[in-house]
């Protein structure tokens, strides 16, 4: 069936809707990526299919969710069966893409906006069963708090033009050796979508009903229960990442976070999320999920009550009102006139 532009940009929006004020983007030859604070316009869909500017989609709407992905980040494809074979066993219909540098992506769609946190539910409980349970999920958040812009995070879509002519970011059928699927637009035309009414089922015979009382990193701060003893400069890293010395940073986050009393376990699952925030500079990648629990272990060794004013990695998140940087710069004043 031919279509037009116009045909494929609407069943694109229609596949692959979420929150429309903002979107992610990345660059192709250095893999640095970064949010777009502009509307999501047909332009913004056009440019990323001819291959222009890859548009990447926050799927959260508040606590909706129109699209479930699961990120596999090797070639191993084992997993990824395993995986479709569990979704088939709850009557979801999944469907693969091979992303644009290694692994897959496995895709869930939903006729309507379902809640989040129970899709996010489903995808875990699959996950521990084929002992995935550390494989990224998105949405990754169940849900976004506050009134201040926050979008959750982004995950790169399908079809960007330059990498479909090398068969990535493609779609792939799973009953046919996992070859590239000949018409991309057919297929997202007669792909099956969930009724949101099927998640909630799945909910009430697995459990629980009611969405679990946890934190959520997608709006950080006072909004957040038991972080309203950190200071700016904790908040601000939180809030924004960090651009360099990763590892020192989410040690002295750690060390923050265990001083206002969060357990570890905690912790540790904020600073995994806190990560998808980093902008390393250069080449550099992000700093990774086992190296966020060495460090956050590192700081729960021993009773660290330093607020790390002096380290480099605080520093730039420093603000004047703060009460320990008054007291950290009066003492430097003290010790220089001596």
């Amino acid at each position: 069936m031919s279509r037009s532009n116009l045909e494929k940009i609407n069943l694109f929006k229609r596949r692959f809707s979420g929150e429309t004020r903002a979107y992610g983007t990345y660059s192709p030859s250095s893999g640095r990526s970064w949010q777009v604070k502009s509307p999501v316009t047909n332009r913004v869909i056009y440019g990323h299919l001819m291959g222009q500017e890859p548009y990447g989609l926050y799927p959260l709407q508040k606590d909706r969710t129109r699209i479930l992905a699961v990120d596999f980040d090797d070639d191993n494809l084992d997993p990824v069966n395993s995986f479709l074979q569990r979704s088939s066993h709850y009557d979801l219909p999944a469907y693969v893409e091979r992303s644009k540098s290694k692994g897959f992506h496995v895709w869930v769609f939903f006729e309507t906006p379902a809640a989040a946190w129970k899709v996010r539910r489903i995808a875990q409980e699959i996950l521990n069963d084929i002992d995935r349970p550390d494989t990224e999920v998105f949405p990754k958040q169940d849900k976004i708090l506050g009134e201040s812009p926050q979008f959750g995070n982004f995950i790169n879509l399908p079809l960007f033009g330059k990498s479909v002519r090398e068969n990535r970011c493609v779609f792939l059928d799973a009953h046919n050796d996992y070859r590239v699927i000949e018409n991309q637009w057919d297929f997202l035309e007669s792909l099956q979508t969930v009724d949101p009414a099927h998640v909630n089922e799945l909910i009430e015979l697995n459990g629980p009903e009611e969405a679990p009382p946890l934190p959520s990193t997608s709006s950080w701060g006072c909004e957040v229960s038991g972080l309203e003893g950190l200071p700016p400069c904790a908040r601000k890293m939180l809030a924004e990442g960090v651009t360099t010395l990763q590892r020192l940073a989410c040690f002295r986050l750690s060390v923050q976070l265990r001083r206002i009393g969060l357990p570890y376990d905690l912790v540790v699952a904020l600073l995994i999320e806190w990560r998808e925030y980093n902008r390393p500079s250069g080449q550099k990648r992000r700093i990774t999920a086992r190296e966020v629990r060495a460090q956050v272990a590192s700081a729960y060794l021993n009773d660290y009550r330093s607020f790390g004013c002096e380290d480099e990695s605080v520093k730039p998140f420093c603000v004047s009102s703060c009460p320990v940087y008054s007291r950290t710069a009066q003492s430097q004043d003290i010790r220089d006139a001596k």
